[in-house]
């Protein structure tokens, strides 16, 4: 397993208004009902600490991972910067996500069921005296209001050296360069991703019934070490 990368939560949820040229809109095959995709047009790449090891195959997507879901996200908050970086204009704002639980496509035997909806920290933007540049880990999706992803979830407890003090147990997206589109239950349609994990390709283009096998015959390594209060030693399959 090699070392991966993720976004920690950042700030507060005092909306931020952010400039829409900093967005690109695309996707004009999506149903009239659905936004356009809303991605920044270029991104700053950044490295972070990650809530488990890099997942390179499904047996290691299931030895952390506790509900494969299929998720809409429905909203965003972006953060207030602190006072000393709003003095400093140079800052992060996060983004806080809201999601929809659409479909559970399998589940780790004996865990707690995943609630219908929650939210998660998504990518952000750096902020640099006037100007806004969005900022996330190489090959982890951007997470676009209105679209549709194939995710991982786990109930994790956060390590005190990536959030301060000892986070209580929640669910959060784990392995997310395994992340798949997946708009109207088309696994690789929506926002673009390339790269990331082989698990990515692997499910891509597959259909739901495919993916429920799939993930179903694969093997959790239960001697894999323990991450983020996750404990694959229990892990049942």
């Amino acid at each position: 397993m090699r070392k991966s990368f993720r976004l920690a939560a950042v700030g507060g949820h005092a909306a931020v208004l952010l400039p829409a040229a900093l967005l690109a809109s695309a996707g004009a095959d999506e149903p009239p009902a659905r936004p356009p995709l809303a991605l920044p047009t270029a991104y700053l790449q950044v490295q972070v600490d990650s809530l488990v090891p890099e997942v390179d195959s499904l047996g290691e997507l299931v030895t952390y991972g506790q509900h494969l879901a299929r998720i809409r996200i429905e909203s965003e908050q972006t953060s207030e910067m602190s006072s000393d970086e709003r003095q400093d204009a140079y800052g992060v704002v996060g983004r806080r996500l809201t999601y929809s639980v659409l479909d559970t496509l399998w589940s780790q035997s004996g865990v707690q069921p995943l609630p219908s909806s929650g939210t998660t920290n998504g990518n952000g933007w750096l902020y640099d005296h006037g100007t806004l540049t969005a900022i996330k880990a190489a090959d982890v999706p951007w997470l676009s209001v209105g679209h549709d992803y194939l995710v991982m979830f786990s109930s994790v407890r956060i390590p005190p050296q990536l959030l301060a003090g000892n986070a209580p147990a929640g669910w959060s997206i784990v392995a997310p360069e395994t992340v798949v589109a997946a708009d109207d239950g088309v696994f690789g349609r929506g926002e673009p991703l390339s790269g990331g994990s082989p698990v990515r390709a692997q499910l891509t283009g597959l259909t739901r019934a495919q993916i429920v096998a799939l993930v179903g015959s694969a093997n959790p390594d239960r001697t894999a070490p323990a991450y983020a209060g996750i404990d694959p030693s229990r892990a049942k399959g």
